[in-house]
């Protein structure tokens, strides 16, 4: 099943919040099997690759989903902040 950004987004969020697979189908009405397809296709994108130098570099998941979901939750804390201000900058 073909998911669109947003829903590929809340997969990650939610299951770097500690959500199971389950969990994650149920809420956003897809089969448990989508969720996991699409958690390993992010971490085939994600797995080291090796480097000029014959290392392996790569990105740590779990570094991954953290950034994911502060940033999120920083982008909805400014959301709110911004939404509460008239124009001329003050707070309602």
């Amino acid at each position: 099943m073909a998911l669109n950004q947003e829903e590929i987004a809340t997969i990650v969020k939610l299951r770097g919040l500690g959500y199971t697979q389950q969990e994650i189908a149920d809420y956003l009405g897809i089969s448990k099997r989508t969720v996991q397809n699409h958690l390993g296709q992010i971490r085939e994108r994600a797995r080291p690759r090796g480097g000029a130098d014959g290392e392996e570099q790569g990105i740590d998941l779990d570094d991954l989903f953290w950034g994911i979901v502060l940033g999120a939750g920083a982008l909805a804390l400014l959301g709110s902040l911004l939404g509460n201000q008239d124009r001329g900058g003050r707070n309602r």
